[in-house]
């Protein structure tokens, strides 16, 4: 299953696409924009061979829907991948490297129900909605209580 669009920068190619779109046993889900969660519970492994990437949602979804994740050392995704416990990190740009993990997971159901687990227990204890506000909360404090003024200037 391949979710979301390719891109202009980085396409495969039109005769890869046109393969891909010929492969009865692919699904080229497109763009989605809601209801992500019965893509992620169709699968086993979410992959993200991406060449560059800010922090990667849908790692943070797949991962607190229990699924391992292969993905590419890049900025990003070396921060969302704990390397060898929620999931693997390969080269970029290596397809032997990322078909050999995928192949892992999907040989290994134990590894894959371990690094599932812990990728939705690493979510749940540091990614929780009150987690995330209490930290944009302490921040704010700490820029309060920096400035001097007991405030922060937004204009002048």
């Amino acid at each position: 299953m391949v979710v979301g669009d390719f891109e202009d920068q980085d396409s495969p190619g039109a005769d890869a696409i046109e393969a891909l779109k010929m492969d009865r046993s692919i699904c080229l889900a497109g763009r989605v924009t809601s209801g992500m969660a019965r893509f992620y519970a169709a699968m086993d492994v979410l992959a993200l061979p991406t060449y560059r990437e800010g922090f990667p949602v849908t790692v943070m979804e797949a991962a607190s829907m229990g699924l391992p994740v292969v993905a590419t050392r890049v900025p990003g995704c070396v921060d969302a991948v704990q390397d060898g416990v929620t999931g693997t990190l390969v080269p970029a740009r290596d397809a032997e490297a990322l078909a050999d993990a995928l192949g892992r997971y999907l040989l290994d159901q134990e590894l894959r129900r371990e690094h599932g687990a812990a990728g939705r227990a690493r979510m749940m204890r540091d990614f929780g909605q009150a987690e995330m506000w209490a930290e944009v909360h302490a921040q704010y404090e700490r820029l309060l209580q920096g400035s001097g003024s007991g405030g922060v200037a937004v204009c002048q």
